[in-house]
């Protein structure tokens, strides 16, 4: 499949190498930790176009509109508890901030999440509040 994908706040999960099993290729995985860069590196070094490198969500190394799908599994839940501080709100807006700026027009933003009141009011405030018609 054809899709230029990243997974941000990859930590050690497996869904980079299950989309890589299951046909996506182009898969870049990022993570502020850079032991867990190092042992996904290690553990995935035979899936030759799935890659992972140290970056933060809230500031990507990335040029604008490079991915065309962006993954998140857990990432929004860890980064905003339900009595967050002004400090996470701003973290997690900045982090969509350079969602928007990186997807492609006609991107797709994939949130696996608990989907608890909070993280859902604060995605819906961003996102509809930033819309362009």
């Amino acid at each position: 499949m054809s899709d230029n994908i990243l997974q941000i706040g990859c930590g050690n999960s497996q869904l980079a190498a299950q989309m890589y099993d299951n046909g996506f290729r182009s898969v870049h995985s990022i993570d502020t930790d850079s032991t867990v860069i190092e042992e996904q590196r290690q553990r995935n070094r035979e899936r030759s176009e799935l890659t992972f490198s140290k970056d933060d969500a809230t500031s990507m190394s990335f040029g604008d509109e490079e991915f065309s799908v962006i993954v998140d599994k857990g990432t929004l839940d860890a980064l905003l508890p339900p009595e967050a501080t002004e400090q996470q709100l701003d973290c997690v807006h900045k982090m969509f901030h350079e969602v928007r700026r990186i997807l492609k027009v006609a991107g797709r933003y994939l949130i696996i999440t608990l989907a608890q009141h909070h993280i859902v009011k604060c995605f819906m405030e961003h996102f509809l509040n930033t819309l362009v018609f």
